[in-house]
């Protein structure tokens, strides 16, 4: 079968699409206004944006001085992808929990 024989192929340069419509899907998610986007949501938005930018540099450090310190050879650092999905998803979780606690009251 035809399909069977592209997918077995091109069974990496499928996985690099994937991988970057999740991306792109993510920062879409992440950077899309409400249909009422107040000042306090935009604050909150701010805030939530800035924490998970300091959470991504906690998670590099870390990463960098654990490499340093289980040095096997070879350094296997984070890819930015990885850094970049875990900082996206950070702020996803974060901003619509706090927007949840923020709108309930």
């Amino acid at each position: 079968m035809f399909y069977q024989e592209l997918f077995e192929s091109n069974n990496l340069f499928f996985k690099w699409i994937f991988k970057n419509i999740f991306l792109i899907s993510l920062l879409v998610f992440s950077f899309t206004q409400e249909k009422i986007e107040t000042d306090e949501i935009s604050l909150l938005r701010f805030e939530r944006l800035k924490q998970a930018v300091i959470f991504g540099g906690v998670i590099l450090v870390f990463d960098s001085i654990s490499e340093l310190i289980f040095y096997h050879g070879h350094i296997d650092m984070k890819s930015g992808y990885e850094i970049m999905v875990m900082v996206l998803l950070f702020y996803l979780i974060t901003f619509h929990s706090y927007k949840t606690k923020l709108t309930s009251k």
